[in-house]
């Protein structure tokens, strides 16, 4: 497996590019965007455990697995009150 170093930044480009994808009823990309948005946020999550562990000198917790992330585009969808038949072709 590949790794990356990914910044917050591009967990946004990635996040957005998956809420687009939806909006246009792409569901393919979404899916494989959300999952992507979701692997990027919870390796900075990760990262971020790792290293305040360092600092505080605190045992390292267990981190977080990517399918514990929240979804980007569930996030979306919860916001705006919508489900995925909302948009074009749905995305069930």
């Amino acid at each position: 497996m590949a790794s990356a170093n990914v910044s917050e930044r591009d967990f946004e480009a990635v996040a957005t590019a998956a809420v687009y994808a939806l909006k246009v009823g792409d569901r393919e990309n979404m899916r494989v965007l959300d999952k992507l948005a979701r692997k990027i946020n919870a390796a900075i999550s990760n990262q971020d455990l790792s290293r305040s562990a360092k600092i505080t000198g605190g045992m390292q917790q267990t981190g977080l697995a990517w399918e514990d992330v929240p979804s980007p585009v569930e996030s979306y969808l919860t916001v705006l009150g919508k489900n995925v038949d909302d948009f074009p072709g749905g995305v069930g």
